[in-house]
This record gives C-alpha cells, sequence and structure tokens, in this order.
C-alpha cells in the first residue's frame, strides 16, 4: 500500500531527528518538527488527518489505519484519493517536507544524546504542549514503528 510505505518514510525521518537531538534542547525540537508537520498536515485532508491522529493511539498503529481506510464508504473513500497525491511529496526529495526535515537533520546534526529513549520522550513532552496533535501522532506513530 503507497500510504504504508510513505508513512514509513515520514515516521523514520522524524524518529531520526528527535533520537539525536541532544538533551536541553527538546523544546527547540519539538517546536521545529511542529513546524515541519504542519507544513505537511496542511495538505491532507482534515478526515485524513483525523484518522492518522486516531491511529496513532493504537497498539498496532498501521493496523488501525488500514481497518479506518476499509470501513469507509466508497464516497469518503473518494474524498480521501487527494492525500493519496499529497503523500507523493514524501517520495520527492526536493518537497517542502523533506527539504524542511532535511534542515533539521543539517541543524542538529551535531547535537546527541546518550539517551535517546528519554530525549525522545521529552521531545513529544514539549510538543503535546503545543498546538501540533498530529506532529505528536507522527513521532507516537514513529516510536511505535521503530
Amino acid at each position: 500500500m503507497k500510504i504504508k510505505s510513505s508513512m514509513a518514510i515520514l515516521f523514520m525521518a522524524v524518529v531520526l531527528i528527535v533520537s539525536g537531538c541532544s538533551m536541553g534542547k527538546e523544546k527547540e525540537v519539538a517546536a521545529d518538527i511542529c513546524g515541519c508537520t504542519k507544513t505537511l498536515e496542511n495538505k491532507f485532508t482534515p478526515e485524513f488527518v483525523k484518522i492518522l491522529i486516531e491511529s496513532a493511539q493504537a497498539e498496532n498503529p498501521n493496523k488501525a489505519i488500514e481497518e479506518k481506510m476499509s470501513a469507509l464508504e466508497p464516497e469518503q473513500m473518494m474524498a480521501l484519493l487527494p492525500n493519496i497525491k499529497a503523500m507523493e511529496e514524501l517520495d520527492n526529495d526536493k518537497g517542502e517536507f523533506i527539504t524542511c526535515i532535511n534542515g533539521l537533520e543539517k541543524k542538529y546534526d551535531n547535537a546527541y544524546t546518550f539517551d535517546e529513549e528519554k530525549s525522545m520522550k521529552e521531545v513529544l513532552a514539549e510538543m503535546e504542549k503545543m498546538d501540533c496533535s498530529f506532529g505528536v501522532a507522527i513521532l507516537k506513530l514513529g516510536l511505535k514503528a521503530k
């Protein structure tokens, strides 16, 4: 499924940035990730964003996404088709989201932590304080995919 492979790229890109951040920069990293994910969120329909956010809470997010998508009526599924086009940006190295993520990777290239899990939880906690529910969902999906 195209959505599954594109989302895997997205999840892992965000997880790589978070896992490389140094202690004390979690708030800055959280704000930066929220900025990148917000630009991506704006390309999706609210219904698709809702599916991703809800699925991030599930024990098996990929299965939850598949179940939610297959439970849709044909008209609802057709309304989600523009999201497939938006997902293609994840395969485009010059796309807005990938460019943003690459910028963050460069920005935090020399910042590392020895406690990756603790740092990721702290970034997630900072993101939860912000208006960044889509970014939080992406990070949670990334953590569960890891």
